[in-house]
């Protein structure tokens, strides 16, 4: 009997012990880590909120966020254990321009009452249409020292290093040539990683050379600038690889990209011989080649744009656009577009090729010499393998690129024939007087 009694006498102070509940407080700290403002098309902060004076508190935290609109547009529930900070992990895209809110309740438990948020001084987030104007580049370090202004490229173009295929110092390569993938050079928005162009730069300059370069978007082995999802992009498969590309006809891809150049020109504009425009496709090539549900492509406005900021952050170097089997071949207004910029078009298979990439670099040829802008532009050569060129596909590729005003070629590093040489020379003495 005692032991039931002392049972009875314990079960009837619960009631009791649940009017005596604790009332915590639930507030919001600063959460916002990109500052009070943010531009539609960008990902919203996370919040954040500080649950203290419980006793003991578990159950969870219901985090709501509202656009300008009122209407709810996610929710987050996070489960409690004790007193203690407590955040989401949103990455909801701004859609609207206004002030987006978040709110959050604490739902209370058996010695803990429900509780909303008593506010803070970061609890709401203004949106804008368009970001601030870029006055100045991104803080990076400093650039590396240049020696020589910037001259217009010609000749023979080393690639991926300063020694080509020059077996016998018969010819002297001014141009090197390299390329990089966008997520090497932006691991996140406006953070940049410039070790690798700045060695190549400076082994250029050391080599007597100009750089050249393109930045892509992806290649094989390469996921895409994936640390920048919380920009608009797009998600497929290149060759079977999840793959993330950026939409560059967003506001908010431009708004990072126009910075993007800024510390590029800033670093690089004197002593670059030629930028390419490589922000879209495989190996920047604005094709979709090999893509599982490939995005849309990029518009005529968003290409001009491109191009004009290439010219705008590298006055003193050739812009370079794709001429030949992918994206202007197939849309010929991006081809008039960027020739009537003045962009140098890039013959990305020159040379001995499979038929149908002979066919597509003549037709190209005969399109871009029928423009009234052809002798406003040059182009470049880039080959496939040159190793299996015979005697005769020698001449008929330089004959090719003195049709086609090339100031500039590159076998990729493959040697060339002593017994060319002199073919090449020819087509080098061709390339300068151009």
């Amino acid at each position: 009997m005692k032991k039931r009694a002392r049972k009875f006498r314990l079960e009837s102070l619960e009631p009791r012990l649940l009017f005596s509940r604790s009332t915590p407080t639930l507030t919001k700290t600063a959460f916002f880590r990109s500052g009070s403002t943010a531009i539609v098309g960008h990902a919203i902060p996370e919040d954040t909120a500080v649950l203290s004076h419980g006793n003991r508190p578990t159950d969870g935290i219901l985090f709501t966020l509202y656009a300008p609109s009122g209407s709810a547009v996610y929710s987050q529930w996070v489960n409690v254990h004790g007193n203690g900070t407590y955040h989401t992990t949103s990455t909801v895209v701004a859609q609207q321009t206004g002030k987006y809110t978040w709110r959050a309740r604490y739902y209370g438990d058996s010695r803990n009452n429900s509780v909303n948020d008593q506010g803070g001084a970061a609890e709401s987030l203004t949106v804008l249409a368009a970001p601030p104007p870029v006055t100045t580049p991104p803080p990076v370090t400093s650039p590396p020292p240049v020696t020589t202004p910037t001259t217009k490229p010609t000749g023979y173009e080393t690639f991926y290093g300063t020694t080509g295929g020059d077996p016998n110092g018969a010819f002297k390569s001014t141009e090197a040539y390299y390329r990089y993938d966008w997520s090497q050079i932006e691991p996140a928005p406006g953070v940049y990683n410039f070790s690798a162009m700045d060695a190549d730069f400076a082994a250029a300059e050391a080599a007597g050379q100009q750089y050249n370069f393109r930045i892509m978007p992806f290649e094989d082995g390469n996921a895409g600038p994936t640390g920048l999802k919380s920009l608009p992009g797009f998600s497929f498969n290149f060759g079977g690889v999840a793959t993330w590309q950026p939409n560059l006809d967003a506001p908010a891809v431009q708004a990072d990209l126009d910075k993007l150049f800024a510390a590029l020109g800033a670093r690089y504009g004197a002593h670059t011989g030629s930028v390419d425009v490589g922000w879209f496709g495989p190996y920047g090539e604005w094709s979709n080649y090999n893509e599982d549900v490939p995005p849309p492509l990029p518009s005529v406005t968003t290409w001009n744009w491109l191009i004009a900021e290439t010219k705008k952050y590298f006055p003193s170097s050739a812009v370079v656009t794709q001429a030949d089997v992918s994206y202007e071949y197939n849309q010929p207004a991006y081809l008039q577009a960027a020739m009537s910029a003045g962009a140098w078009q890039r013959f990305d298979s020159w040379g001995k090729s499979d038929a149908w990439d002979a066919q597509a670099n003549a037709s190209a040829l005969a399109t871009m010499q029928a423009s009234p802008y052809w002798t406003k532009i040059s182009t470049i050569g880039e080959p496939w393998d040159v190793s299996s060129w015979s005697a005769a596909d020698w001449q008929s590729a330089v004959s090719f690129a003195e049709s086609a005003r090339m100031a500039m070629f590159s076998t990729k590093s493959v040697a060339v024939p002593t017994a060319e040489l002199p073919l090449v020379e020819q087509l080098i003495s061709f390339e300068k007087m151009l």
